[in-house]
């Protein structure tokens, strides 16, 4: 059980509840008076009732009984019993539309406020519980307000007029039936303390339960693989027999102290009141009508108690939901990824979005899904040839040209540039003295400095955990640096909303990630200016179009969650057309070509060039054969760059390059 699950319900929890609820004071106002007005109804019944008996039925004795009003008084009972289903009708649809309108606003608060949140926060919390907060957990809130706030208003207004007609007829008897209320009372507090334990225990399992499932269906084939069926089952048998246990107590607890207790108390009061209207009758000569509509009160009396105790368990489950969601709401959100979202709602409808990030591992993981939600729309021609210097002035459009005329001639069509509006960073970006830690003084970047021109590559190598990937978290600001500076085109990066920071930037990672949707989708992303014919061209320059075109429905074609009907190469290449189709002044290659075979790897490389042609890249590789040609290629070790340079210079200086480069074309052995 996590620190969150093992936390009591407290007030703010309450309040914040109720301030939800008060976003639809007005339409909750009207429900209330229509409640007032059917419990009113309602109660009118045993009144007249009493009526009927006293003035009709008793004094019938005396002369013949009068047909006439007593019929008269049955139509008025019906005709009230009418009037006050009406308004029950009434006040409970708009009760019931009130409470979902007020999940739903809850859930789109969640949704805008994990696009907020700093990257730091998804990695310290699983996927599978974030989802049951979203999904389960305000299901459960939805209980809260629909069954037991309804049902608890209702028994309330009800109580109070029971006793109120309690009083009227018979003050003295109804005094002792006052003592009913601190039995009630006690018992609910049995309820909310004891079984709040036992719910939370619940709630912290079934969380537990969703994580593993996630985490299990995710990685099935590796499971299969190394043969752990049989202890993935057993762990989950275990989570779910602790569930069980802890809804056994809580089940227990509710049938020992609820109806069960509740109704020994009402029977007894109810035989004690007919004793002492049997006695008060003999000395005072209270009427049986009297003493049937006190009954019929008193039994009243127990329904709308019993209804909170049914729905106590719902809302004790919806108030531990409640303090989880409540939290996540609270975690403070990155004030900078705030600043782009706030300028993404403006600008809607009128930009278009960045190509979408692909998944990693571990913080990187993380990384990428933050820059899966990166979206901005403006996209403008890069001016650069090639990967060296700036065109000149006059000859902005001609490197464009001899591009696309190269390209032309291998029968492939870079994506039109006309669609693309100006205002495009440039992609100058430069690293000063950057140290960085993921947790306190542990540094895994230290002394970080460099400069990548607009339209060079940038090449990093060293070995695993070296902090290539850190670099470019930064770089795409899923983490602020410890000290030092990242500028790009002369402005540091910590002055630019996230949004801003993203939008002339885009990533390949090593995992491909497609959308469930169709192969126009996934490299479109439904961005205007980007249409079937720009995708064709996109997935045409980076050599897809062979296969895509041969799928059944072509761009049409479907595509499953995570394009699993795909080759790891076949979704690689579609990411890759992506990137090209929305054109980034910045583009990332996270290790882009590390898991696929070598006759993909030509297509991949293929595709390489032509998406990094004009624009800044930064590439992380581990097959350095693919960075030979890369116009600086930086050597990590351990957080720090011990060697930069070209291919051939690093070769000439004979250190780590040159040891990893040998290593893995197989001429050195490592001892």
């Amino acid at each position: 059980m996590n620190e969150a699950d093992k936390k009591p319900v407290t007030g703010r929890t309450v309040f914040w509840l109720l301030a939800c609820a008060m976003r639809y004071k007005c339409r909750i106002l009207g429900a209330v008076l229509l409640l007032f007005a059917s419990v009113a109804l309602e109660l009118l019944g045993p009144v007249i009732n009493k009526t009927i008996i006293d003035d009709y039925l008793i004094h019938a004795g005396t002369g013949p009984i009068e047909y006439g009003p007593i019929l008269t008084m049955i139509g008025l009972y019906a005709g009230v019993l009418v009037f006050a289903a009406l308004f029950h009708y009434a006040q409970s649809i708009l009760l019931q539309t009130t409470a979902l309108r007020i999940v739903f606003n809850m859930r789109m608060d969640l949704i805008r406020h994990l696009q907020r949140l700093a990257v730091r926060f998804f990695d310290n919390i699983p996927v599978g519980t974030l989802v049951n907060r979203i999904s389960n957990d305000t299901e459960s809130i939805r209980d809260l307000y629909m069954s037991f706030m309804a049902a608890f208003t209702v028994s309330l207004v009800q109580v109070a007029g029971i006793f109120t007609y309690l009083f009227v007829l018979d003050a003295s008897m109804a005094k002792y039936v006052l003592l009913l209320l601190p039995l009630h009372l006690a018992v609910m507090w049995l309820l909310l303390r004891y079984g709040n334990r036992y719910l939370s225990a619940m709630r912290a399992r079934i969380s537990d339960m969703n994580t593993m499932l996630s985490e299990s269906i995710l990685v099935m084939p590796v499971l299969q693989l190394f043969r752990r069926e049989q202890e993935t089952i057993r762990e989950f048998e275990r989570l779910n027999r602790d569930w069980q246990a802890n809804h056994v107590k809580q089940l227990r607890l509710n049938s020992l102290i609820t109806r069960n207790l509740l109704g020994l108390a009402g029977s007894v009061m109810t035989a004690w009141i007919l004793w002492s209207y049997g006695i008060a009758s003999l000395e005072t000569g209270l009427t049986i009508g009297v003493m049937a509509a006190f009954l019929d009160y008193t039994g009243r009396l127990y329904h709308p108690v019993i209804a909170v105790f049914d729905q106590l368990v719902n809302a004790q489950r919806a108030l531990v939901a409640a303090e989880r969601v409540r939290e996540v709401l609270e975690e403070p959100v990155d004030g900078r990824q705030a600043a782009g979202v706030r300028q993404a709602a403006e600008t809607a409808g009128e930009r278009r979005s960045p190509a979408v990030l692909q998944p990693a591992a571990g913080p990187e993981a993380s990384a990428a899904k933050e820059a899966e939600a990166a979206k901005e729309p403006e996209v403008a021609e890069n001016p650069m040839r090639g990967r060296g210097e700036p065109a000149a002035a006059g000859d902005v459009r001609s490197g464009r040209d001899e591009a696309a005329a190269a390209e032309e001639r291998r029968g492939q069509t870079m994506p039109a540039a006309e669609r693309k509006p100006a205002g495009r960073k440039r992609g100058h970006v430069r690293f000063d003295n950057v140290w960085f830690a993921y947790k306190g003084e542990e540094y895994v970047l230290k002394n970080i400095s460099f400069e990548a021109r607009p339209g060079e590559t940038v090449a990093f190598v060293g070995h695993t955990g070296s902090g290539k990937s850190s670099i470019m978290n930064l770089l795409l600001g899923f983490y602020e640096p410890s000290s030092g500076t990242i500028t790009v085109d002369g402005v540091d990066i910590q002055r630019l909303s996230k949004r801003e920071l993203r939008k002339d930037m885009a990533v390949v990672l090593q995992d491909p990630f497609l959308f469930a949707g169709d192969i126009q989708f996934n490299v479109s992303l439904h961005t205007p200016g980007i249409g079937p014919e720009d995708a064709r061209r996109a997935l045409e320059a980076v050599g897809a179009w062979t296969f895509v075109e041969k799928l059944p429905g072509g761009l049409r074609e479907p595509v499953i969650e995570r394009g699993s009907t795909l080759s790891a190469g076949q979704r690689q290449l579609i990411t890759f057309a992506r990137a090209l189709a929305h054109d980034p002044a910045i583009l990332i290659l996270d290790e882009a070509t590390a898991s696929i075979d070598s006759e993909t790897e030509t297509l991949i490389q293929h595709a390489l060039q032509v998406v990094s042609r004009g624009r800044t890249t930064f590439v992380i590789a581990h097959r350095l054969s693919t960075i030979k040609d890369a116009d600086r290629i930086l050597v990590l070790h351990r957080g720090e760059i011990v060697e930069q340079g070209t291919h051939d210079e690093l070769m000439r200086l004979e250190g780590r390059y040159y040891r990893m480069y040998l290593l893995q074309k197989g001429e050195i052995l490592v001892t």
